[in-house]
């Protein structure tokens, strides 16, 4: 198939149209006209690039978000995987992340998360069918496979959920959700200040994990370039921890 018609196939589910203003999505690195094989990843790691064989990759972060002004070293790693395949690079990031069956529905569909009227794109918002915050939690490790969970706050009743894929606990985004009368936020990459400030709300933080509460949405992209691209061999590369455990005391 084509380089173009894989692309409007792409952006057909997430246009180029509802990236930010801020991001780098589309196309950044042009190769081979013709695509028999497609790789999908979170992150265009080296291990990642490496492992990918396929003809173009589609990654939901970008290979570079501001204009490069120094090649460093690991990028000019990265480039020479790209370019001595002679492979297309495209992101779909905030394009994804706003598209209306994208990351943040994906998550919502995988924890049972029934969605309001108030619900959006970006931030999903309704009610689960769980009793209990552990409940929730319970759900969480099995349907994410989160091996450990950060909850702050409240561990009785759930209340009205938001849902928040990647990194979702940014203070505005705390108070935003209060407002709209959420009690529990769903996200990933959990700092201390938004903590002190969801306990001075009183609402309940669970940090499901940056990569763990995007994977749903890129499985779901991946199924839909399986489907519509004919003769072309899908492949979602598995994306790995960057830390390889956890140690207690």
């Amino acid at each position: 198939m084509r380089r173009d018609e894989v692309v409007g196939i792409i952006e057909a589910f997430a246009p180029l149209s509802l990236a930010e203003p801020w991001d780098n999505s589309g196309m950044l690195v042009e190769g081979k006209e013709i695509v028999t094989s497609l790789d999908v990843m979170l992150d265009p790691t080296l291990d990642a690039l490496n492992s990918a064989h396929a003809d173009m990759i589609v990654s939901h972060h970008p290979l570079f978000l501001s204009p490069l002004r120094c090649i460093t070293k690991d990028m000019k790693q990265k480039l020479s995987v790209l370019l001595s395949g002679d492979r297309t690079f495209y992101a779909a990031h905030t394009t994804l992340d706003l598209a209306p069956n994208g990351v943040s529905w994906a998550l919502a569909q995988r924890i049972g998360l029934k969605e309001d009227r108030n619900s959006s794109p970006l931030i999903r918002t309704g009610s689960v069918p769980y009793g209990s915050i552990d409940e929730l939690i319970g759900v969480i490790r099995d349907r994410l496979g989160k091996r450990v969970v950060k909850v702050v706050g409240n561990r009785g009743s759930i209340g009205k959920v938001a849902a928040i894929p990647g990194s979702g606990f940014h203070e505005d985004t705390i108070e935003k959700c209060y407002d709209m009368g959420m009690k529990t936020i769903i996200s990933g990459d959990l700092k201390h200040h938004p903590a002190l400030k969801a306990l001075d709300l009183g609402m309940t933080l669970i940090d499901a994990g940056h990569m763990e509460t995007e994977v749903p949405g890129l499985e779901h992209f991946a199924s839909y370039l399986d489907e519509q691209l004919e003769g072309v061999d899908i492949q979602l590369i598995v994306p790995k921890m960057p830390w390889d455990h956890d140690v207690g005391y």
